[in-house]
This record gives structure tokens, sequence and C-alpha cells, in this order.
């Protein structure tokens, strides 16, 4: 009878060696298999394999009722024999074009994104793969956050210590992330920590945009965490930077912070002035969920203003 290695390995055996190539493809991209790339991936003989393997009993659709759909391996055995099955020495290579399909066809949902910073990764691009993760990172803030954390520290895992001006800038962008995650969390350490590596990366970069995102998000730490005295010097210098910038968005946050600050020393009328000038820079009308929750925060801060200044029941 043999073992369950021994009956699958006679059964790849037995298939031609177009089919056994398209199944050491699909196994290297099995979380994204699906009719599509199982067609590239089989060129012109790819429906006729496509169709032999699935008559085999080795690939399977997902759903038998969307053959267009998600494929899968019948068995993970299939999948490990056909990845064993790869020459070493190919793997760069089979990582660099399975990249470049699913950026070609839209990597536009999670699982794409990932699939597309992992090849990137593996094929040795380490640039285009940060960027990649930063973008799964960015994408998936609001719906997967620990998948959304894992990949922003990839992308810095990448980047190192940033170098040049467009690894600086991701760095940057993955610790704003992680900040904003660990906020959410209210997780004091995580986002103290990735606070102070973004004041580094920040700094280094002598970006008036990153420094300007840094000293908002200090100035907003303090006042949410520690009381800290240097909120308002934070806030006015992230506002400064903000303008030379035409950062709006870190110009509105700076100037809800600083209404904030100002408001909690019992300076009513200048806080509301900060709050709606902090309206102002939002761009009006739109849809996004950051925004949204950013002029939601504006506005608790001006409502509290005018509620103290007795403009409001």
């Amino acid at each position: 009878a043999g073992t369950l290695e021994e009956v699958i390995a006679a059964r790849m055996e037995s298939l031609s060696p177009e089919a056994r190539k398209l199944l050491r493809w699909s196994a290297l991209c099995a979380d994204v298999l699906d009719a599509e790339l199982l067609g590239l991936l089989g060129g012109p003989e790819g429906p006729r394999t496509r169709a032999r393997l699935a008559a085999e009993g080795i690939l399977v659709a997902v759903d038998p009722r969307e053959p267009r759909g998600r494929w899968t391996f019948a068995h993970p055995a299939f999948a490990r024999a056909a990845l064993e099955a790869i020459d070493p020495t190919a793997l760069p290579g089979m990582h660099a074009r399975l990249a470049e399909i699913i950026e070609r066809r839209g990597a536009d949902d999670a699982p794409s994104r990932r699939a597309l910073a992992w090849h990137r990764e593996a094929a040795g691009a380490q640039r285009p793969a940060a960027r990649a993760w930063l973008e799964l990172g960015l994408a998936t803030q609001a719906t997967d956050p620990d998948v959304s954390y894992a990949a922003y520290g990839r992308s810095l895992a990448l980047v190192g210590d940033g170098g040049d001006g467009e690894g600086l800038s991701l760095a940057a962008a993955a610790q704003e992330g992680r900040e904003e995650i660990a906020r959410a969390r209210a997780h004091g350490p995580a986002r103290r920590e990735a606070l102070l590596a973004l004041r580094r990366v920040a700094s280094a970069s002598g970006d008036a945009r990153w420094m300007a995102r840094a000293l908002v998000r200090q100035a907003r730490y303090k006042l949410e965490v520690t009381a800290a005295a240097g909120i308002e010097r934070d806030a006015v210098s992230a506002i400064r930077l903000a303008r030379r910038a035409r950062d709006l968005a870190a110009e509105a946050e700076a100037r809800r912070v600083l209404a904030a600050d100002l408001l909690r020393r019992g300076q009513v009328e200048q806080a509301r002035r900060h709050a709606d000038a902090a309206l102002d820079a939002l761009p009006r009308g739109a849809a996004d969920a950051g925004t949204a929750g950013q002029r939601g925060e504006v506005l608790l801060v001006r409502s509290a203003a005018l509620r103290l200044r007795g403009d409001l029941d």
C-alpha cells in the first residue's frame, strides 16, 4: 500500500511535465490561487492541464459552483510534494514572476497584497517588498489591526535605518501606523516605542511633513497619557511645519490637540478658535473614515469650548 507520501509521489510522477510544473507554481501561490492565475501560469495548455489535475483529484475548486473562482489542493500533502520538487535556485525567479503577475492583475484585497509583499521579499527585492508590506498595513489598519501591525513590522525590518529619503519615508509611515494602532489599543509602551522611533526617523529625514506628524503625535501622547509640559510648544511647531509641507491633515490634528490643551487650561476662546481653524483645514465633503473620525474629534473639542463659553445648553 505504501505511505501517504509514497502514494502522493507516485501520483505526481504519473503526471505530464506540464502538469507537474503547474503544480509547482500553484503550490508557491496557494493563498491566492484562482482560475485566472492557473491560466496565466499554465500557458496555452493551462485550461487542459487544470482539467486534468481536477480529474485526478489533485486540484479542486473551493466552490464547485464557481470554477472561475478560487482553487486549492485537494490535500496539503500534494502542495508539500510540489514545493519540495522546486529547484531552490529557481525560487527567486519564480517569486519575482509571481509578484509581477499579481501586481499586473491588481492587488486590491488583503490576500493579494500580502502575496505581493511576500513574493517580492522572497525574490530579494527588498525596497519594493517594503513598499508592499507598508501598503498592506495601510489597507488593513482599520479592518484587521493585527495583520496591519505585523505588516508594518515587516516593512521596517526590510527598510532598516532608512538610509535614503524613500527609506526614511517608508520607515516613518510604518512607525506612524504602529503608533496609531497602539493608541487605539491603549497600549502605552508600544505607543511610546513607535513614537520615539518616528521622532528619530523624522529628524533624520529633515522632511517638514514627517517632522510635523511626529510632533503632532508627541503632543497628542502628552495630552492623552502623560499630561507633560510642552504640549503647546510641540503643537505650534507642528502647525508651522505642517503649513510649510501643506499637510492639512497634520495641521488640523495639531490644532485640535492645541485646542484640547488650551481648553484643559481654561483658555476657552483660544481653544474655540483653534478648533474652528482645524475644521477649516480638513477637506470638506471627504468620505474616508480617517477624515470623518478626525472631524468628529475636532467637533467634540469645539462643542466643549462652546458649552463652557455658554453658547450651548
